[in-house]
């Protein structure tokens, strides 16, 4: 956008108007400056109002001429303040938001440049915003005719050529109630307020949508504004000779229908995935398609029959057109993708054991203006169809969280992997957030099938997320280590409840009241042999802490949550938890309103894992530090770059002697002291966190735009 000042007030410098009237113009010289000449003979005085000429991209010399005019003015008229901007974008909605952006008054004016205000015009209007306190007022607008008005032009299709005047006298307008296109006004807050125009809806090179003002008036009634109308305040359109004729109302009844279709889907943008889908579904296009099909085969041959006037014909054949222009729109954008500037969509696809993790990210993309999606081990078809790429350049992006976690049959496997390789001959980027767990080190067919998706949909993947910046520790493969990133993830306080006092925990989960120490481990995050592990490192030490045998209450007890993973029937564990007192042990996998009670009885929270470089579930110690509480964990590369480190007391993995010395570290005062002030780093918040999480997965986003 460029813009120049032609003239202005010298006396009235450093002197904000209350008004900016904005006049948009293209390609029509003359007529812009009978508009001018029309403002310029206003009532209301100079210096409470401005005038916004911008030139959107005129190629008949409309620039020189309107400089050639306001240099010419009188002496006594050298105190008027006329701006002229040029905005190369074509598109009335661009002109009008060019002409926002430089506007000092408080409120806004558009008149179109076919249109002739009365000399009290801005007074009327100036007047009805102080008595009446509204946000938005329009004004009356009658038809200056330009050739005699045709015999079959009825009452109600003068609304066609800018006829607007719904009432006699000044009254408030009520949802869905909008004001005239040709000539209307806005508070410039409110009109900032609710995005300005949105140029997918006003009229355009070869696209002549005319809805914008309509959008506008839905956004302001649904923000809460007021809008009136003040019918003293008169303006004058014209009725062109070209327009008065059938062809024209026919036409503008094909691109009301396309007009009405993005104005749908404008309102639905902003609704639920639910709503969306129901704008832009394959019903809907039935739908116009049978009602198309009634105007066609049924009312045609019955007004022929009754030998219906002309002005019945004509109102038939715009509705037809009407509907027919709603069916093409329809189906163009089933054809193509959603048409929003500017924004991204993201198709997170989450895994059984990370729907936490996976729900705050989705908030967090929503809040940096993402439209983000959630699907359980699935991609909708639909979305993949509506968001492919075009030209080169992505719509949207399918992002997979922890694909090795997922438990899918056969065929659920097969479905997946069809739909994924259908995501990528549609040009839909594909980005993995990877981290390991226990299908690392468990043995058996389905771990084999985990690993194998795993490792698979790896090598597929355009980008890989992980939990740490050492991905050379990570992926020993250079073809891997090239398109892998890292990025710690962030924790979860405040998403889930506050802990239960220690009485409570203790009293509702069996855990003798003078018990001194409690471990934690979520057994349905790891095998059977991680957790048997554990079981045999926490024996021993309960052995060298108690070697004398006595009251099972007075030492560390060990509480595990879940059944293992690879081990629907633990059987093992079972006969190990009959055999062991101070284990805890409850079968039942966890859910999210029983964290704050594991969490409230637990002093420290362990992850018993392989040697695997890849294994560890970060979200776990995430989540304990959240909960202030300590962490024991494998030295591996996901846990290299945890918040609160100090609080995480690291073993060799798959070393149990090893393990045991850090069971027993991390009861002493050291890690308690460095506990209170390791788990208040920020980036354990949730929302703060991931937040910042997802400001750095939309600049690799944007990466994928072309």
């Amino acid at each position: 956008m460029q813009h120049k000042q032609v003239g202005g007030n010298e006396r009235g410098k450093g002197r904000s108007p209350q008004l900016s009237v904005i006049l948009c113009t293209y390609n029509r010289c003359n007529l812009v400056l009978s508009a001018l000449a029309s403002l310029r003979r206003q009532t209301l005085a100079r210096h409470l109002y401005e005038v916004i000429v911008v030139d959107n991209g005129s190629r008949d010399g409309t620039p020189a001429v309107l400089q050639r005019y306001l240099q010419a003015r009188a002496p006594d008229e050298r105190d008027w303040q006329v701006r002229c901007l040029s905005e190369r974008r074509n598109g009335l909605a661009y002109a009008r938001n060019a002409g926002l952006q430089v506007a000092r008054g408080e409120i806004a004016v558009f008149l179109d440049d076919d249109a002739l205000a009365s000399p009290r015009f801005l007074e009327y209007l100036l007047q009805a915003y102080a008595e009446t306190g509204a946000d938005a007022v329009g004004g009356r607008i009658e038809l200056y005719w330009e050739a005699p008005r045709p015999y079959w032009l009825t009452d109600e299709l003068l609304p066609v050529l800018g006829y607007f005047a719904p009432a006699g006298e000044r009254q408030q307008l009520r949802a869905p109630q909008s004001l005239g296109s040709c000539s209307f006004s806005v508070k410039v807050a409110a009109l900032r307020a609710v995005g300005g125009f949105s140029p997918l809806l006003d009229k355009r090179l070869a696209v002549p949508t005319r809805l914008g003002v309509e959008d506008l008036c839905r956004r302001l009634h649904a923000a809460g504004y007021a809008l009136w109308y003040e019918p003293r305040a008169l303006v004058a359109h014209r009725a062109h000779a070209a327009r008065l004729c059938r062809t024209f109302f026919i036409g503008h009844a094909y691109w009301q229908g396309r007009s009405e279709v993005l104005m749908e889907l404008s309102a639905a943008l902003a609704q639920r995935a639910e709503e969306r889908n129901a704008c832009l579904s394959w019903r809907a296009l039935l739908t116009d398609l049978r009602h198309l099909a009634r105007l066609w085969l049924w009312e045609q041959p019955h007004l022929l029959i009754a030998r219906g006037t002309s002005a019945q014909h004509l109102y038939l054949t715009m509705e037809s057109l009407r509907c027919w222009g709603r069916f093409l729109q329809r189906l163009s954008l089933l054809w193509r993708p959603l048409p929003q500037e500017g924004s991204l969509a993201v198709l997170l696809v989450m895994a059984p054991q990370c729907e936490a993790a996976t729900l705050l990210l989705a908030q967090a993309l929503r809040r940096e203006g993402l439209a983000c999606q959630v699907e359980r081990a699935n991609l909708s078809l639909t979305w993949l169809w509506r968001h492919r790429g075009l030209d080169g350049q992505a719509c949207g992006i399918v992002q997979l969280q922890r694909p090795g976690a997922w438990c899918l049959p056969l065929r659920r496997g097969l479905n997946l992997l069809l739909r994924l390789w259908l995501a990528r001959r549609l040009g839909l980027p594909l980005v993995i957030a990877d981290s390991g767990g226990w299908w690392h080190s468990a043995r058996g067919l389905r771990p084999l099938l985990r690993r194998w998706l795993e490792r698979y949909l790896l090598h597929q993947a355009q980008t890989i997320l992980v939990p740490t910046r050492r991905i050379e520790d990570f992926y020993p493969e250079r073809s891997l280590q090239e398109r892998t990133q890292g990025l710690p993830p962030a924790g979860f306080r405040g998403y889930y409840a506050a802990p239960l006092p220690r009485v409570e925990a203790y009293r509702r989960l069996g855990i003798p009241a003078s018990v001194p120490y409690v471990y934690l481990c979520f057994a349905a995050w790891h095998s059977e042999e991680e957790v048997l592990s554990l079981c045999e490192s926490f024996r021993r030490l309960w052995e060298r802490l108690m070697p004398v045998p006595g009251d099972v209450s007075q030492g560390p007890h060990l509480l595990l949550v879940g059944t293992p993973a690879d081990r629907p029937r633990p059987t093992r564990l079972l006969r190990l938890a009959a055999r062991m007192p101070m284990l805890h042990l409850f079968l039942r996998p966890p859910l999210d309103e029983d964290i704050p009670l594991y969490l409230g009885a637990a002093d420290a929270v362990v992850l018993p894992q392989r040697s695997h470089l890849r294994a560890g579930n970060v979200e776990l110690a995430l989540l304990a530090l959240s909960y202030g509480r300590a962490v024991v964990a494998p030295a591996l590369p996901s846990f290299a770059d945890l918040p609160a480190s100090q609080a995480v007391v690291f073993y060799h993995a798959a070393d149990e002697a090893d393990l045991e010395r850090a069971l027993g570290e991390v009861r002493s005062g050291v890690v308690q002291d460095l506990l209170r002030t390791a788990c208040a780093e920020p980036q354990l918040e949730a929302v703060a966190g991931w937040s910042d999480y997802a400001r750095h997965l939309v600049k690799l986003y944007e990466s994928f735009r072309w």
